[in-house]
Order: C-alpha cells, then structure tokens, then sequence
C-alpha cells in the first residue's frame, strides 16, 4: 500500500476551500494559500500548518465540533466523558465507534475533549452566591 503524502490533508482541504492556519510559536494564525505553497515548495515540510478546526457553539462558547465522519481503521481518537477521565480508543468501524460518532462523543484529540467537557461542566455548575 502506498504511502499517502504529508502535503495530502491539507491540498484537499485547499481544494475544498477551507482555511488554512499557520503557527506563530504561540498563536494558529490564518493563512493565505499562497503562503502554504511558498512553503511547501521552499521548506519541503508542512509543520507549523494545521487545517484550522472546525467548531460548534454551546451556550456562548465556540468549541471543537466532534468527529462527523468516520476516520481511518486504525485511527486514535477520544471519547468525551464527564467524569475524570479522558478515554480513548483505536478506530475498528465496530458497533460501539459508530455508536460514539453518531451520538457526537468522539473527538480527534484529547485537547478537543478536554475543551469541550470544560464548557459543559461550567454550564452544569451552580452560580456562585
């Protein structure tokens, strides 16, 4: 099997018109394709680009929007659960993965997770008197 290309992800997200973010050492900045492609052809790598991530909003907070579709067999990804801990598991396009997915549990990443419990469980909390 071939190896799929590191430029591949964000070519096709390029083509499909989405935004492009650059780091600065401390902030994801927008970037313009042109930039992304200086890059690629001057540096030969793509670090320090990321496909910006897309959001949901609750109540009054942008945070990271779940998995919509289903990833690569093989992929890590995380489920969002309110107690302490952050569980993940390795993709196997089983029962219970598409049963996460479906219900909007599961998430790319455990910074994802952790953002979007944070919100929740402030929300859920009683206001302070």
């Amino acid at each position: 099997m071939q190896q799929r290309h590191e430029y591949a992800d964000i070519l096709e997200a390029i083509a499909r018109g989405e935004v492009i973010q650059q780091s600065n050492g401390s902030v994801w900045l927008d970037a313009k394709y042109e930039q992304v492609f200086q890059w690629m052809a001057h540096m030969k790598s793509i670090e320090g680009f990321r496909i910006k991530p897309k959001t949901i909003r609750i109540g009054e907070f942008d945070v990271p929007e779940p998995m919509r579709e289903s990833p690569e067999i093989g992929t890590h990804y995380y489920l969002l659960n309110l107690d302490g801990l952050i569980p993940w598991d390795i993709w196997a396009d089983d029962d219970a993965d598409n049963n996460y997915l479906e219900a909007g549990l599961a998430f790319k990443t455990r910074e994802d997770v952790m953002k979007v419990k944070e919100v929740i469980l402030s929300l859920l909390r009683k206001p302070s008197k």
